[in-house]
């Protein structure tokens, strides 16, 4: 079930979201990699967002404020229906020479601000808060904060 405020946000015509899960999708069938980079830069350039073409994009991906400083390295697996606020880094960490990256659930709101890095599962039905560092895995239902990021109470379904 989604969180509040992660459905049914207002649509509109052209943003950095609808942009990058384009470039996603594109690379994915693997033939059209320049189209992708092509959109990509597009994305920096427009909306100063740096989301790569290789990270993995579920349905009801959004950015409000259009993504503006949101960067997503390569390799990042994102959920269905998650919202993302402005600034937010999710990046991937050199660990003893194995690049790893985060896993973001389902229903999972990250606030401004926030950094996830390296091998990190979020898990569903998660609200992370601004600012927070993310830097060891988050259970389901969880809401958490803080630098590092701890455990602040449990999400009640909705």
């Amino acid at each position: 079930m989604p969180l509040a405020g992660v459905k049914n946000r207002r649509k509109t015509d052209m943003n950095a979201a609808k942009i990058a899960v384009t470039a996603c999708r594109i690379g994915a069938c693997g033939k059209f990699g320049g189209v992708s980079q092509l959109l990509k830069n597009l994305n920096r350039m427009i909306f100063a967002c740096d989301i790569s073409w290789r990270v993995k994009i579920g349905d009801n991906f959004q950015l409000p404020h259009q993504g503006l400083g949101v960067v997503i390295g390569p390799g990042v697996e994102i959920g269905d229906n998650v919202l993302i606020y402005q600034n937010v880094t999710l990046g991937g960490k050199n660990n003893y020479g194995e690049y790893v990256t985060p896993k973001i659930g389902n229903n999972v709101m990250i606030g401004a601000g926030t950094k996830i890095l390296g091998n990190v599962h979020v898990g569903d039905n998660v609200i992370i808060g601004a600012n927070s560092v993310v830097l060891s895995d988050v259970q389901d239902g969880y809401v958490v904060a803080g630098i590092p990021a701890k455990v602040i109470k449990k999400v009640e379904p909705i």
